[in-house]
């Protein structure tokens, strides 16, 4: 299986997915066999959890990225292909509604106000990063355009084994983080064209997004993210 996300510039971006060869993880997999929805989830968690663990889990568009992904509300909007992205301070507020509303109902009030004071400290950031996340990131949104496959810069992740490979950054890596966050917005826009009918996969899709931002918020996706995207898919009984 293989997901391909090309920059052509920061005005237009390209998707592909190539579903071939998911048969060959079908033996630890083995939903992937008959299912191309479950497999275009499983390569989106892949590829969302590679992003944020690349990205730092404390990192200001991480955390931006987190607060989309935690929230339904904006993730349907990019599935309708709505490219109004809430502002940085509303993500980052966003981060801590969807973390607290994650939590145990029974959870003890003093350790709930502890796990609250923290997640505030760790939103909290200097208002020029907030400022250059609005102005360089957030509201610089590529069109999604037809796939053509000759880009400068692309993400494209492999299955098996699973890998990531960033081409066109160079050693410094410069506008990584702006590139990064796009092609997880623009992977849920593709998702979103190519199944804007299906209620079932888009209820699905939500829910398994919110399942990755989570993981960020509470510090825990691991350095090898495939058990942790099976894991996800479990919990939105995908089996």
């Amino acid at each position: 299986m293989k997901t391909k996300v090309d920059f052509y510039s920061k005005n237009d971006m390209g998707i592909q997915i190539d579903l071939s060869g998911r048969y060959n993880l079908s033996g630890n997999y083995p939903f992937l066999e008959k299912d191309n929805d479950a497999a275009e989830l499983f390569l989106f968690i892949c590829f969302t959890l590679r992003q944020l663990n690349n990205l730092g889990q404390q990192d200001i568009t991480s955390k931006a990225l987190v607060g989309l992904l935690v929230t339904g509300s904006t993730v349907t909007s990019l599935l309708e292909n709505n490219v109004e992205i809430p502002s940085g301070e509303t993500l980052l507020n966003q981060v801590h509604t969807g973390a607290m509303f994650s939590l145990p109902k029974k959870m003890a009030t003093a350790e709930y106000l502890k796990i609250s004071d923290a997640l505030w400290n760790q939103l909290t950031y200097n208002r020029g990063f907030i400022q250059y996340l609005d102005d360089e990131i957030i509201t610089k949104v590529p069109r999604l355009v037809e796939y053509n496959g000759k880009s400068k810069r692309s993400f494209e992740v492999t299955m098996p084994p699973f890998l990531l490979n960033a081409k066109g950054f160079g050693f410094l890596g410069l506008d990584i983080k702006y590139y990064a966050f796009h092609s997880v917005v623009g992977l849920i826009r593709f998702l979103g064209q190519k199944h804007i009918n299906d209620k079932g996969f888009i209820n699905k899709f939500v829910e398994v997004a919110n399942h990755c931002g989570i993981a960020c918020v509470f510090n825990q996706v691991p350095t090898v993210q495939v058990p942790l995207a099976n894991a996800i898919l479990q919990k939105v009984n995908i089996p």
